[in-house]
């Protein structure tokens, strides 16, 4: 059931470095029922997934990824925080926040994605500053499965007056 080309499960890690290049796994980069604190994650050219973590608590420095398949940064069940991050290249979303999990950004910026931050599923996002390029649809707040509600998106400093999509039971803000 681990789908990750490098898998962390069920460990805690400060003031660590991860790298990932060439992953030809579901996920290159898997967290689950994991925590940490000051971490930097580079990943380059994963086959779907770039990064995807589940009921993990993680404080991330510093993120880059280039080239995913699918989402660069894909999270669910837990809390998850991101400095700066550098997201290029992402097949679908740059940043995917779903199943109960709290997204807490400063300085995120995708280029090149169909969907530049998606949150659904009873989540929240906050993010202060969004820069996006090359990206179809701005955000998305919206339930994906029926046993969970919307998501909650706020945004307060972005790039991007384009495309946002919000179903009847989510909310966008942005500026506030």
């Amino acid at each position: 059931g681990l789908t990750g080309c490098l898998t962390i499960y069920n460990s805690e890690l400060i003031n660590s470095s991860l790298l990932v290049t060439n992953g030809k796994c579901e996920d290159s980069l898997n967290f689950v029922n994991s925590s940490g604190r000051k971490i930097k994650i580079r990943i380059d050219d994963a086959y779907a997934d770039a990064v995807d973590a589940d009921f993990s608590f993680l404080g991330i420095e510093r993120l880059h990824i280039l080239n995913a398949g699918n989402d660069c940064f894909d999270v669910s069940g837990g809390k998850y925080s991101v400095g700066i991050s550098k997201l290029k290249d992402c097949g679908d979303k740059g940043v995917s926040v779903g199943e109960k999990s709290n997204f807490e950004g400063d300085k995120i910026s995708i280029e090149n994605a169909s969907i530049g931050i998606s949150v659904k599923d009873f989540s929240r996002a906050v993010v202060k500053q969004l820069n996006l390029n090359s990206v179809l649809v701005c955000g998305e707040s919206k339930t994906k499965k029926q046993e969970f509600g919307g998501g909650q998106l706020f945004i307060y400093e972005t790039n991007c007056d384009g495309n946002y999509s919000i179903d009847n039971e989510s909310m966008v803000r942005i500026g506030e």
